[in-house]
């Protein structure tokens, strides 16, 4: 994940007027031997520089990043979180490349000074281990978000042998769809283990699942009607460097959906046609950590050092927008 110093980063074209939006995490500096994890709050905006009207409906997603980037998640920030006041923790001056851009930074010691375990203050929305990634969902499927969202965009360099200071960035492409062209809606998911714990000489394997049932309670809360079934349209997985295999199958039949060996570029499984998922099946994943190199225990935590192990996903409602 070393940049080369010579490397120039060009802003990638906004999608065209009526198609989308653009939003930017503006550069900030990571220095030599560091690592740095932000947050950056911002909105979309129209032609005339204001916000949405109700709902947009996002079909597809493009990020791009200079490399050196461990990752990008964008988030949307909750009305719970905006009454915490998550926006106003953390904040350090004197990293961004422009003085007036405010950024927030995660203590890896206390990760919830900004909130960042809670998700009940932000929610995962899209994210990437690639300096450029295009995600589109299947035809008339589309994620709604309120046109006013506050989005929360998380940025994570890792610069630890470098000798340079880097610079980091990220543009997001939402691509967009008509309300009258919407026929289903989508929603994402996300599984994380955190019982994390590899000795130093020894390989470790943990395990999670993620239940239709209960996702179909939650649908059924939030005024779905009577869903018997999910269609399962997207995965991929998300480890840190002593993770070696990331393995997500389905429950019911032991199938293998997604399969990663890299913990820097694990891939986006897209289902064409989608996996029907029905109630009582759901998806299940081994992630296998090595720790040969070190002479500590390896744990959960937010640095490139620690571990994690995550699933994510998105599927779509089978009911048809109205």
């Amino acid at each position: 994940m070393l940049r080369d110093p010579e490397e120039t980063f060009q802003a990638p074209a906004p999608p065209p007027l009526g198609q989308g939006y653009q939003i930017h995490l503006p550069p900030f500096k990571i220095e030599a031997g560091k690592e740095l994890e932000v947050f950056y709050a911002t909105q979309i905006t129209d032609e005339n520089g204001q916000t949405p009207q109700g709902d947009i409906f996002v079909n597809g997603f493009d990020i791009y990043y200079p490399t050196g980037s461990h990752h990008f998640i964008l988030y949307r920030v909750t009305r719970l979180g905006l009454q915490r006041g998550i926006l106003e923790k953390g904040i350090v001056p004197g990293i961004g490349v422009n003085a007036e851009d405010t950024f927030r930074v995660v203590n890896p010691d206390d990760p919830q000074a900004t909130g960042h375990l809670a998700l009940v203050d932000r929610l995962p929305i899209i994210g990437s281990q690639r300096a450029e990634t295009s995600i589109r969902f299947p035809d008339g499927v589309a994620l709604r978000i309120a046109g006013d969202t506050v989005f929360d965009m998380n940025s994570h360099y890792v610069n630890l042998l470098g000798t340079q200071t880097l610079i980091g960035e990220t543009y997001v492409n939402l691509y967009t769809l008509p309300p009258e062209d919407v026929k289903y809606e989508a929603r994402g998911f996300a599984v994380s283990n955190k019982d994390i714990e590899v000795p130093s000489q020894t390989t470790r394997v943990i395990e999670d699942e993620w239940h239709v049932d209960n996702e179909l309670k939650l649908l059924r809360l939030l005024g779905y009607g009577n869903v018997t079934h999910l269609n399962l349209f997207q995965l991929t997985s998300h480890m840190h460097r002593h993770g070696e295999l990331f393995e997500i199958r389905q429950t019911s039949t032991g199938e293998l959906l997604h399969r990663s060996i890299a913990y820097d570029n694990a891939p986006f499984d897209i289902f064409d046609p989608p996996i029907i998922l029905i109630a009582g099946d759901g998806l299940r994943f081994e992630c296998t950590h090595s720790n040969y190199d070190t002479d500590k225990t390896i744990r959960y935590g937010l640095t490139s050092e620690d571990e994690m192990a995550i699933m994510f996903g998105f599927y779509y409602i089978p009911i048809i927008v109205e």
